[in-house]
């Protein structure tokens, strides 16, 4: 039988180094107690049955059977550490399944290797010495263990820091990669180049296509009733058509506010003009029934009037918000009268307030008598005078046929006559490049 002396030595680890785990390493014991639980687990039968069916015998015929039961002991302890680093790993990080890959513990393919090994795919490999560890007694349980379990923790800790800084580095790699603009992001740019190049197109074709239809009436701008031709083609057709819009929305709004209260006063009358006349004789009996008669007349043109103006004014609006191009909006003026349709909303407003003054003037004669007219016509003489002299001024110093236009009343000065032949070049241009419009390949050139 072997006869085993007391020694000091530490239990070598395989897979504490080769797998990076320091929990589930096997524990250091005594010789004695190894060469026990080996000789207590014979070949064939399982870790887990119970004690009494082993045997308990700690001596050994032969240190061969010692050391089959040393790497047998060894190999399951490595088997265990790595099975259960897979299940952690997989529990909670897919990404590192390529260190268990680097990390994996692999069976002996020769039975009688006199050495355990834990091959491993990075740098590190640990071996067992190919000789038996010097035997201790039995009944000796105490080993000091320090040199061993300082140098093997040193090792792990600077394993298992390698491995965290890798991971931490890979990543932060991950998270701090930007896409480099590629291919899509050129395409994207030269879509957005093309789609400002076909607006610009667009909006040169809105102004010029046309403009042939119209290059006559606008050839003999000295003969327009009015400036607005001249207007369209200096200015631009959004500038003036805003313009025209600002002007007659004013005149339908303020005819708004008359209306509303001639339509109400014909509904319903001032208590002094429903009265009725029979009561009267002669000359007051007649003068009642005129008053009532011209107050109702004067309200009802008045109301007429200021509806005519927001009616036009309408229109006028609706037509030019379904001009498709500048050319429709200066035909618009050319064959539809336009400047014709925006003085009549002009007059119209004027009637229905001279027509509404007056029915007021009646209603206040009625009221007070006829002094009321004596002052009523004071004020409007003074009213007009300030009115013509400050429009007056205004009108002959920028208006275009007040002002440029001698043949229309206007009074330039010497070296300012009017001559709109410039702007007239520019449309006659765009006139002859519209007509030059064709299609290739679905892009107009």
């Amino acid at each position: 039988p072997l006869v085993l002396k007391p020694s000091r030595i530490g239990t070598p680890v395989c897979c504490r180094s080769c797998c990076g785990s320091s929990h589930h390493s096997l524990p250091m014991h005594s010789f004695a107690a190894l060469a026990k639980k080996a000789k207590s687990r014979p070949h064939g039968l399982n870790a887990r049955q119970p004690k009494e069916e082993a045997q308990e015998s700690t001596n050994y015929e032969s240190i061969d059977d010692f050391l089959a039961q040393w790497r047998e002991i060894q190999q399951q302890a490595c088997e265990a550490q790595a099975n259960l680093l897979k299940d952690y790993l997989e529990a909670n990080d897919a990404k590192l399944q390529e260190i268990l890959k680097e990390h994996a513990c692999k069976p002996l393919s020769d039975a009688n290797d006199d050495a355990v090994s834990c091959k491993v795919a990075g740098p590190q490999k640990l071996r067992v010495p190919t000789s038996p560890p010097p035997p201790v007694d039995a009944d000796s349980g105490d080993v000091d263990c320090n040199d061993e379990i300082v140098t093997r923790d040193a090792k792990d800790a600077t394993t298992a820091s390698q491995e965290q800084i890798t991971l931490q580095n890979t990543a932060q790699a991950t998270m701090n990669d930007e896409p480099e603009p590629g291919e899509d992001e050129e395409d994207l740019y030269e879509q957005i180049d093309e789609l400002n190049k076909q607006e610009d197109m667009l909006d040169m074709w809105r102004r010029s296509h046309g403009l042939h239809t119209v290059d006559k009436w606008c050839t003999n701008y000295l003969k327009h009733p009015a400036g607005w031709g001249a207007l369209l083609m200096i200015h631009g057709i959004p500038e003036v058509t805003g313009r025209l819009r600002s002007k007659v929305e004013n005149y339908a709004i303020y005819s708004a506010l008359f209306l509303s209260v001639s339509m109400g006063w014909l509904a319903d009358p001032p208590d002094h003009m429903a009265e009725t006349c029979e009561a009267l004789t002669n000359f007051h009996f007649w003068e009642c029934e005129i008053q009532k008669r011209a107050f109702a007349y004067l309200l009802s043109l008045g109301t007429f009037a200021h509806m005519l103006s927001i009616l036009l004014a309408m229109t006028f609006i609706n037509v030019l918000n379904e001009a498709a191009r500048d050319s429709d909006v200066i035909r618009m003026f050319a064959r539809g009268k336009g400047f014709l349709a925006t003085v009549r909303v002009q007059y119209a407003f004027r009637v229905g307030c001279v027509a509404d003054f007056v029915s007021m003037m009646i209603a206040a004669k009625v009221w007070l008598g006829w002094d009321i007219l004596v002052l009523s016509i004071a004020i409007i003489v003074v009213m007009h005078h300030h009115f013509k002299k400050t429009a007056g001024l205004l009108w002959r110093s920028a208006g275009i046929c007040t002002y440029w236009r001698s043949d229309l009343g206007g009074k330039p000065d010497a070296d300012d006559p009017y001559c709109i032949d410039f702007p007239l070049s520019i449309l006659q241009e765009r006139a002859r490049y519209a007509r030059s419009f064709k299609k290739k390949r679905g892009h107009v050139v």
